[in-house]
């Protein structure tokens, strides 16, 4: 069978958990059925020309990557349905000619790739691994980390300057950007333009974007043939968000036991909490920071296995220490003092090293700030 998976990054290039999930499946697929498989992902080289395509072969899988650098953008609604990237992304599939496709994701593609496919016939399954069909944002966290109810509570305020601006905001954005790559600009200018953009920006135009981006969501969630949702929380949303219940199901992650399995054990006191995660606001660490600071002195301290977010936002995700000697003060939202021992270990093959880092643990923890896509308590 041939089966086109489409997702916004993939490794060793982007290590999210949808990323990583993605080639999780498309390796088994091919390994398990000999399954030919085409990943259509996205790149973002500044020295490659925009949309142009490049192509690898890894582990037996094919790889072609669609580069959007974002700089052609000319208006909010082109982030996320972006003909340019549907036309290559076209091209790839009449010649790979797919039975299936499997899309993870679609932030930094084009949401047009799906009814691209749904008029060549071919069958569609999205794994819903996060919240971005409905959110801009993609995670139910508002810009100050708040839960958000969904698009019914009004987007327009996430939007901000994007969907108030217009096409002639956008292109002058366009022309900083491109100053940027080839010029430093001055913090002070840089002010300067965003706070231009904020005179220009108007509420009224970013809540018909936002409304806009909803009614084609929905539209877009029509052409799918069966969604997959992570856990029912996931199911019970996007069914209120308009999605038939008959088209999703509950397909919990699989997660592979074996390499925890030959880890031996170590019984250490006190209590030994592993935080397993990427270092960012919606993962939660400061819930377990707050959680451990209430326990009795001296009674458990926490390892933090993380792996580290790739990209321009991974800087600007979590204000956490990577030292324990500036504890009380673990995030923007956590300000108490620690009463309980912290090291952090923030390696990029953090996922690699969480068997052999279990050892140490009494329990692992995985918390969250929002409504989380999958349980992975089980």
């Amino acid at each position: 069978m041939r089966v086109l998976v489409v997702v916004h990054g993939f490794p060793p290039d982007a290590l999210g958990g949808s990323e990583l999930y993605a080639q999780a499946t498309s390796l088994e697929l091919q390994r398990r059925f000999g399954d030919e498989i085409l990943v259509v992902t996205r790149d973002a080289d500044p020295q490659r020309p925009e949309y142009s395509i490049r192509r690898a072969e890894r582990d037996g899988v094919t790889i072609a990557w669609v580069n959007n650098t974002f700089r052609a953008i000319r208006s909010f609604e082109e982030t996320y349905r972006n003909e340019a990237i549907t036309a290559a992304a076209e091209r790839l599939i009449d010649a790979f000619q797919p039975d299936v496709a499997h899309i993870h994701h679609l932030t930094c593609l084009s949401t047009t790739i799906v009814p691209s496919l749904a008029r060549r016939s071919v069958p569609i399954v999205l794994t819903l691994h996060d919240y971005w069909l409905m959110c801009h944002r993609g995670q139910l966290l508002d810009t100050s980390y708040r839960q958000c109810d969904g698009p019914d509570s009004g987007c327009h305020a996430c939007l901000g300057i994007a969907g108030g601006v217009g096409p002639i905001g956008f292109i002058g954005a366009g022309i900083v950007r491109t100053i940027e790559r080839r010029l430093p600009i001055a913090p002070g200018l840089r002010r300067s333009v965003e706070r231009a953009g904020r005179l220009l920006a108007r509420d009224s135009a970013a809540d018909s974007e936002a409304r806009r981006r909803v009614e084609h969501m929905r539209a877009v969630c029509a052409d799918v043939s069966q969604f997959l949702a992570p856990s029912q929380i996931v199911r019970d949303r996007f069914v209120a968000f308009g999605i038939d219940p008959g088209k999703i199901m509950v397909s919990p992650y699989g997660v592979d036991p074996a390499p925890f399995q030959t880890v031996p054990r170590e019984r250490r006191r006190p209590l030994q909490i592993g935080f397993l995660g990427s270092l960012m606001i919606s993962k939660g660490p400061d819930v377990l920071l707050r959680a451990v600071a209430r326990l009795p002195p001296g009674s458990a301290s926490r390892h933090t296995t993380a792996t580290i977010p790739t990209g321009e936002r991974s800087n600007r995700c979590c204000t956490i220490p990577m030292s324990p000697r500036t504890e009380r003060s673990h995030t923007k939202r956590c300000r108490e003092p620690s009463r309980v021992s912290t090291s952090w270990s923030c390696p990029r093959s953090g996922r690699k090293r969480a068997p052999s880092s279990s050892r140490r643990h009494s329990s692992p923890a995985c918390p969250s700030s929002r409504h989380e896509s999958a349980d992975l308590s089980s």
